[in-house]
């Protein structure tokens, strides 16, 4: 499922975004009353160093810390969230972004300043085609995950999921039986995109078009469009956060721009939104997100404060905890399409596969935790290598017979002794 022919946004020109530069402030180790009022005084340091320019908190609304709140997930031990740190400039006409971020983050009181990454195409790939047969995804390995074989114990029951994104088609005849919902934003473009999505992860079983590999699972939806001119990522990421619980599955179809490399990239290289995921792993949530459409090297890219983020053999690596996924085409209510390629048809697939096994382990009584999700999907003995690992260096397609085969014997190998996986209540 997806376009017809060329998808045409509808909705605002994204070509030409108004920019923003997103500046996180640096925090003290102090009292949260005394955090607030120096974050205040260094934000009014900031506007009087910028005449002319709109400086105020980058996030309207921050959830307030409780007890259900695991402690790292955002919150600080007094209770001062990381996502009150941040702060927005609306650069004025005729500056460059890129140098005003330069210019920024070199103040002492500032952590890291860059230039917001703002409405960017889905990550799809509208050239490639998939499997010859539609929905190849779901036979056996090492064609598909083997979808077909784990519905014989799982279907997505007991597991909520949420695709953040721009827009969808939710009356779309393989979806309206799925009273998918919209927690936040707005319902705005590239529908078909979103609708493809929604197809692949949980297509409902109706006879009518295709299935999807969770069909049972409980879905909503969030836009990055949070209103008609405000497009925020991290601030639609924290919308979900506040409706699910530990071992709900939240994917992100969706990439970003960078001020230091050319390409598309995926969405946790910007400050906020890496401290969003964070915010969503360390509460429990299993977090799929899209590797990006880019052709970069993710190795190789570096923020503004030169740090090698994604570079797992750099000191300056930082796990969001993420599942990041890479991968080697006007939507009626009844259209369907066989292209769907890119990152934007794999991240689905991964997510489907992981809404089942979280789904399987819960009729065990079990649930997992995003590492172990993680873990079991990029397992190279369990799952299905590329053609040439050491040159594609993409990770591995899931192989669910594998390993679900492989955790029922663990299973039964540790009940007498211990849970092979975490308590449902503290996944």
């Amino acid at each position: 499922m997806a376009m017809l022919g060329k998808q045409v946004p509808q909705g605002p020109d994204t070509s030409a975004p108004t920019r923003r530069v997103v500046v996180k402030l640096r925090r003290a180790a102090q009292t949260a009353a005394a955090e607030a009022l120096g974050r205040e005084t260094a934000l009014q340091s900031l506007a009087r160093s910028l005449p002319g320019a709109s400086v105020r908190p980058y996030f309207e609304d921050v959830p307030a810390p409780s007890t259900a709140t695991p402690r790292g997930a955002g919150i600080a031990p007094e209770g001062e969230s990381v996502f009150h740190s941040f702060a927005v400039i609306d650069v004025p006409p005729g500056t460059d972004p890129a140098a005003l971020a330069r210019s920024v983050g070199e103040r002492a009181d500032v952590e890291i300043a860059y230039v917001e990454g703002g409405p960017t195409p889905p990550p799809v790939n509208p050239g490639n085609n998939p499997l010859a047969y539609n929905q190849g995804y779901l036979v056996a390995a090492p064609d598909g995950i083997d979808a077909l074989w784990a519905w014989g114990s799982t279907d997505g029951t007991g597991v909520g999921f949420v695709d953040l994104e721009r827009g969808w088609t939710l009356d779309h005849e393989d979806l309206a039986d799925a009273n998918i919902s919209v927690i936040s934003g707005l319902n705005q473009d590239y529908t078909g995109h979103g609708t493809a999505v929604l197809g692949e992860v949980l297509g409902v079983d109706n006879y009518l078009g295709i299935v999807g590999i969770a069909p049972a699972v409980t879905a909503r939806v969030v836009s990055q469009w949070r209103t008609a001119s405000d497009y925020q990522t991290a601030a639609a990421i924290l919308s979900a956060i506040g409706t699910m619980r530990a071992g709900d599955v939240l994917l992100l179809e969706a990439q970003t721009t960078y001020s230091t490399v050319s390409g598309y990239l995926p969405v946790e290289v910007e400050e906020a939104v890496y401290d969003a995921i964070r915010a969503a792993t360390d509460a429990g949530i299993i977090v799929v997100e899209a590797g990006g459409n880019g052709g970069i090297d993710l190795d190789t890219f570096q923020d503004t404060n030169g740090r090698q983020i994604l570079n797992r053999a750099s000191a300056d690596f930082r796990d969001s905890g993420a599942i990041l996924v890479g991968a080697g085409g006007a939507f009626a209510p009844n259209s369907y399409t066989a292209q769907f390629g890119g990152t934007s048809g794999a991240t689905p697939i991964v997510t489907g596969a992981a809404i089942l096994l979280q789904s399987w382990a819960r009729a065990q009584q079990q649930a997992y935790a995003p590492k172990d999700i993680r873990t079991l999907l990029a397992d190279a003995a369990l799952n299905t290598q590329s053609a040439d690992p050491a040159v594609d260096r993409i990770g591995v397609m899931p192989n669910l017979r594998a390993i679900i085969e492989r955790e029922t014997q663990r299973l039964g190998r540790v009940a007498a002794t211990a849970p092979a996986l975490a308590d449902a209540g503290k996944a």
